[in-house]
């Protein structure tokens, strides 16, 4: 997959998430698979699934993509809570000083 996505799995929602293929004039549709929605949370290819599909879907749609909720903490929550700053001017001295 090359786009983003907006959710593996929705809340109350179906647990199975549909792909929309268009070809040319040919309009077709398909399950996600259990490894597209690994590669969506940030997994590696080597990472080992559960070889039911159900299980390993529900594993991946369960969890959270780590470098995400980092990158949001990051540049969102701590700024908006003054926190965090510290650490930023710490990074930017070690820079500083290694250059």
């Amino acid at each position: 997959m090359t786009s983003p996505a907006a959710c593996v799995r929705l809340p109350g929602g179906s647990s199975r998430q549909v792909i929309i293929v268009v070809d040319g004039e040919n309009v077709r549709s398909r399950l996600i698979s259990a490894r597209e929605t690994a590669r969506l949370m940030g997994l590696p290819d080597e990472y080992r699934l559960p070889k039911n599909y159900n299980e390993a879907y529900h594993l991946t749609g369960d969890g959270v993509a780590v470098d995400v909720v980092r990158h949001l903490a990051h540049h969102i929550f701590e700024p908006l809570l003054g926190i965090g700053q510290e650490a930023t001017c710490a990074e930017a001295d070690d820079e500083a000083a290694a250059a």
